[in-house]
């Protein structure tokens, strides 16, 4: 665990590559400005969250704000969510970003 688990190497990693949350530790996963940073130019990444990251609400919510297409990683619970699937269609008539996914 090790390396995957030193904040600043993995922070590094995915400034370098986006896909580098997929090696990083379980409990990195589950940081919200790490994944951020993941996610800033890929959504791919966002797979790769903690399931309690996709599954929280109010992180989802920002993301899909910044974010066309991020609630397709979200949980599924959150996935269906109908109040959830209207905001992401305001945020993209908005000019939400639409990162490569």
């Amino acid at each position: 665990e090790g390396l995957r688990s030193d904040r600043n190497i993995v922070l590094y990693a995915v400034k370098q590559s986006s896909s580098a949350l997929l090696f990083a530790s379980s409990d990195l996963k589950d940081d919200k400005e790490l994944v951020l940073e993941a996610i800033s130019n890929s959504l791919r990444p966002l797979q790769y969250a903690s399931e309690g990251l996709r599954s929280n609400r109010a992180f989802v919510m920002e993301v899909v704000e910044r974010h066309r297409g991020a609630l397709q990683f979200a949980s599924q619970e959150l996935r269906a969510d109908r109040d959830l699937q209207l905001f992401e269609a305001r945020s993209c008539q908005d000019g939400g970003e639409s990162p490569k996914t």
